[in-house]
């Protein structure tokens, strides 16, 4: 017959069971589609670990000591990945919270100490450290002076690695010692100080775990932004050349219009004038015009080279003075510019591109809609892989998740759209004419 005390163990079990499985669920089920295969089978095997601790917590003690590694491996992964802030460090937290009170339990039951009022206070003490190291972190984020190298930080996670090893050894060793001479008071110090340093290094991994992330992040836009400058660069350069030669063709070209108009031979002179209007290689056909030189710039080198292979289409007009500084303008619509041209270039027969521009007091709207093909759609649909199939990943892989980014860092907002034989994207941009 089960007392009230096997009633309330079972009812605690139910409760922690649901709660850390709803919160596993909202982090990593409802994202699952963003994993990579590896990234799934970790997730799987920290699933599997942190399960059967929760079901047997009371006798597999020992389990908590691969349960740690786990969770940190996962923690390390879970702060790189692109989630909400927000929901991330809660959910973490919270998670965090259960697997540190489930770990302490089981140091506790591991070596027979009874689960009294004052356990529960130290539990409650180190979850409060926990909750203070997590918030003296996030308010002290840019006060604190970042270290100069992603190497350097590299070595600091593999010792703050090295350190939680050694400390768990190191208090199951010590707590195993100490209790079996029945010094409980001194035991359950020195599990208060084991969960404290436990805490501070989980921090610690956490904090400069999202370093290396946001170091890594902005070497992304710099670069991008880097390549992106150099092809503006190459296509001012041949625009300027292109306009040398013109003026210097034109001038020759007048002189024999001038030669044909004193002779009188005007049939000669309209064929000739229609011989020029008919060649390529005297006007050029950058004939893309927004009406903003860091936009025709990147039309112009998109597009031009496409005419003939795609159906191509532009409308709208920018001012060429905004408030939006070119860098930003130039890393967004480049690689909306570099998304679309991709997928409708693999689209199969007929591909699109449509591009619109609406500007506003406030703000400028760019819509770039492209034909994509079905295998493609599903790829987006299901969030399965929004990586560029581009080989030269230095210059074009850095896709749909980048213009967001970029967009939002601005304080613009992005969204995308399917079409009946397309996908679209649009960007509004915050902005004030000058």
């Amino acid at each position: 017959m089960i007392n009230d005390v096997d009633f309330q163990r079972i009812i605690n079990h139910l409760f922690n069971s649901c709660s850390f499985f709803l919160v596993y669920y909202y982090i990593f089920g409802m994202r699952l589609c963003l994993m990579t295969k590896k990234r799934k089978i970790y997730c799987g095997l920290g699933f599997l670990v942190l399960s059967v601790e929760m079901l047997f917590e009371h006798s597999l003690s020992h389990i908590s000591y691969f349960s740690i590694i786990c969770y940190l491996w996962l923690l390390y992964w879970a702060t790189g990945e692109k989630l909400e802030k927000c929901a991330r460090i809660w959910m973490l937290t919270f998670w965090s919270l259960a697997d540190l009170e489930c770990v302490i339990h089981n140091w506790l039951d591991a070596f027979w100490v009874e689960r009294d009022y004052w356990n529960d206070i130290l539990t409650y003490i180190v979850i409060i450290t926990f909750l203070s190291i997590i918030a003296i972190v996030g308010s002290l984020h840019k006060k604190i002076r970042p270290i100069e190298t992603t190497a350097k930080i590299g070595w600091l996670l593999a010792f703050l690695m090295a350190m939680m090893t050694l400390v768990l050894v190191y208090c199951m060793n010590v707590l195993k010692f100490v209790i079996e001479k029945n010094y409980r008071s001194i035991g359950s110090v020195y599990i208060l100080i084991g969960g404290v340093i436990l805490c501070v290094l989980i921090s610690l991994i956490a904090y400069f775990s999202n370093d290396v992330t946001h170091r890594k992040e902005e070497n992304e836009i710099l670069q991008a932004f880097t390549y992106q400058q150099r092809d503006l660069f190459e296509e001012k350069l041949r625009i300027e050349e292109d306009t040398r030669c013109f003026r210097h063709d034109i001038k020759n070209e007048l002189y024999i219009i001038k030669g044909l108009c004193d002779q009188k031979r005007y049939k000669e002179l309209e064929e000739y004038i229609d011989e020029i209007l008919d060649s390529e290689t005297f006007f050029s056909i950058k004939n893309v015009y927004s009406g903003n030189r860091t936009l025709d710039i990147l039309l112009n080198a998109y597009l031009n080279k496409l005419k003939g292979i795609l159906d191509i289409k532009v409308k709208g007009k920018v001012d060429d003075n905004l408030s939006v500084s070119d860098r930003d303008l130039c890393l967004i619509f480049a690689n909306l510019l570099s998304n679309a041209v991709e997928a409708a270039s693999v689209s199969g027969d007929n591909p699109w591109i449509r591009i619109k521009f609406i500007q506003g007091k406030q703000s400028l709207t760019i819509f770039v809609e492209n034909s994509i093909s079905r295998e493609r759609v599903e790829e987006i649909k299901n969030l399965l892989d929004l990586r560029t199939t581009k080989e030269d990943t230095r210059l074009h892989g850095y896709g749909i998740e980048k213009v967001k980014r970029y967009t939002e860092k601005i304080g613009g907002i992005y969204r995308t759209y399917f079409l009946e034989d397309g996908y679209g994207a649009e960007v509004s941009i915050p902005l004030v004419v000058k």
